[in-house]
């Protein structure tokens, strides 16, 4: 099946992926690491996978509505952000005049948060996905490539998915977070694929630098952080260290440009013997890149 998972245009070096979404004077664009994951496991499920960073490229909703024609995908993944979202429903509306046979379906913080008053928002939109979406992608797809139908009634058994049923709204049973971290594909294997890691800039990291994440979840409770409210939620879930380490081996050898790693995670500190696992392993590897988290902890001064 052939998807197109699109990062839309809005404004130049609109940053939709990073928790407060903006244009920023410093320039920073996030890597849609999100929307990365997701196409990695449709990826590893056999689909035909485009991927899309608009405003990292400058793309134009010109240059998107030719690209579609193109591409002509079965399925269109769109992010969205609560700035933006006025747009990407323009955009999706856009998409679906030119393909309308085509499945769009917006996932993302915002759709996460407010999925009943997004569809009535959006015409052209078939579904929304709720919090962690890349396995709702996932059975979505198989669910689209084996029906010959394009009725609501096929949408009905997917767990995290809210769409269209005549003048209603459903909104199918919450699919539970993913436990295992290590199940899910690289997102560097993703980004070598499909984007330039020299169209993203963190003020935080040096340049060009490449973000991954440990772990994800958050049992803290504060109001203004977004992922753990809409998309990770609050049980902290981790990646082995292990794993993460033979990633950063293989961002080391893949990116030779790269001078730094941007650390993601909702709060890479909560169990300090994991991070202190983490930092001894990385002393001990090859690994030479400098690291930088989210948490503001600088994992190159831990050694001391």
């Amino acid at each position: 099946m052939r998807i197109w998972v699109l990062n839309p245009p809005f404004l130049a070096k609109f940053s939709r992926p990073q928790r407060s979404p903006a244009v920023t004077k410093s320039g920073t664009l996030y890597f849609p690491i999100w929307l990365s994951f997701a196409t990695g496991v449709l990826e590893d499920a056999g689909h035909e996978v485009v991927l899309t960073d608009a405003p990292a490229r400058g793309l134009t909703e010109t240059d998107i509505l030719a690209m579609v024609r193109s591409i002509a995908p079965a399925l269109i993944v769109m992010d969205t952000s609560t700035p933006s979202i006025e747009n990407d429903i323009k955009v999706a509306e856009a998409l679906k005049a030119i393909l309308p046979n085509t499945v769009i379906v917006f996932v993302g913080t915002h759709v996460s948060a407010l999925p009943e008053e997004t569809l009535m928002a959006a015409p052209a939109v078939d579904a929304v996905t709720r919090k962690e979406y890349e396995y709702t992608l996932r059975e979505l797809a198989f669910v689209l490539e084996k029906s010959s139908s394009k009725e609501s009634d096929i949408y009905s058994g997917i767990a995290g998915l809210s769409y269209r049923k005549g003048s209603q709204i459903v909104h199918n049973p919450d699919r539970p977070f993913i436990s295992n971290l290590d199940e899910l594909p690289w997102v560097s294997r993703v980004y070598a694929k499909h984007l330039n890691i020299s169209d993203y800039f963190n003020p935080n990291a040096l340049y060009p630098m490449v973000t991954l994440i440990t772990s994800r979840g958050c049992p803290f409770l504060c109001r203004f952080c977004v992922y753990p409210q809409t998309m990770t939620g609050r049980k902290f879930r981790v990646r082995s260290v292990e794993d993460v380490v033979e990633e950063i081996r293989f961002v080391q050898k893949t990116f030779p440009d790269a001078k730094s790693i941007f650390i993601e995670d909702d709060t890479l500190t909560v169990n300090k013997n994991r991070l202190i696992a983490f930092s001894e392993a990385l002393i001990k590897s090859d690994v030479s890149l400098p690291f930088v988290a989210n948490s503001r902890i600088d994992l190159e001064r831990l050694e001391s």
